[in-house]
């Protein structure tokens, strides 16, 4: 059991019919050790007056402030008990349950204790109730004014794509394709790059510029240098540099002629390319 339970069995033992004075005397001496004990109190006289000085002051509180103390980590002393109590009290604004007696009440029935409410003439009772009135309609009105002005946290924003950067959707449902291919672009610093791995050669018949060398490991080439009976009926996986997946692409034959003399290979079509027809 613990220390609470020998507690309430200590303040509620009481001598039964048939039973002694003496058998009684014991239980409650019993309850009372273990509850010292599971209090961590028996054998120091400190902290068994803290002990019972925390259960009366505990159980003068309202439960909903009992509840509250017991709840926190580490009350094991009066004045910690007090503390939490005047927060609770200053947080929550609870007050007497039952306002102290005037010195002039004394002997009085409840209703003269009223105060000035009981004896309030017609015309006080009048103002107060206008006056009510008015700050009724002024906390209303400051409370529609409030609500018109929408805090930034109420408003939510829409789900934004970290793909497409577009709002509405999240990158799961995106619907937009993305790139198969990286793109070279078309500058004067990329020819200056690649200048030493661009040929001029003939594709399938057609003049086209060649990128060469480019640690692929398979050929490419744009769909305009290929006729519709080049097409092998097969297909190839590719993965472009800057993406995550592979592509599937079909592939053709393809013939370059070039100061080197003539060959036939096999590359894969893919419409994407811009600077080069063929890599």
């Amino acid at each position: 059991l613990s220390s609470d339970a020998f507690r309430q069995r200590f303040r509620n033992i009481t001598k039964k019919q048939g039973s002694t004075y003496s058998e009684s005397a014991y239980k409650l001496k019993v309850n009372l050790v273990e509850w010292m004990k599971g209090a961590n109190a028996f054998g120091n006289c400190d902290k068994a007056l803290e002990v019972v000085a925390l259960e009366q002051f505990s159980s003068k509180l309202s439960e909903p402030m009992k509840l509250w103390i017991q709840d926190r980590a580490g009350v094991e002393t009066v004045q910690a008990a007090a503390d939490l109590a005047d927060e609770y009290a200053s947080c929550r604004g609870e007050r007497d349950e039952v306002p102290p007696a005037k010195a002039g009440d004394k002997g009085k029935p409840w209703t003269a204790k009223q105060g000035d409410g009981a004896g309030m003439t017609a015309q006080k009772k009048t103002d107060c109730a206008s006056s009510g009135q008015g700050s009724q309609n002024k906390q209303e009105g400051k409370v529609s004014g409030d609500s018109s002005k929408k805090s930034p946290f109420e408003a939510r924003k829409p789900p934004t794509c970290y793909k497409c950067k577009e709002e509405g959707h999240i990158a799961i449902g995106c619907r937009r394709p993305r790139p198969a291919l990286s793109y070279t672009t078309d500058s004067a610093t990329s020819e200056e790059l690649l200048s030493p791995y661009l040929f001029n050669l003939t594709v399938n018949g057609k003049p086209c510029r060649v990128l060469r060398d480019s640690g692929a490991t398979m050929d490419l080439v744009h769909p305009d240098y290929v006729a519709q009976a080049d097409y092998k009926g097969k297909c190839a996986w590719i993965k472009p540099i800057l993406e995550d997946g592979s592509i599937c692409l079909p592939v053709a034959r393809v013939i370059i002629t070039g100061p080197f003399g003539e060959v036939e290979t096999e590359a894969a079509v893919s419409d994407k390319m811009e600077a080069f027809a063929f890599r």
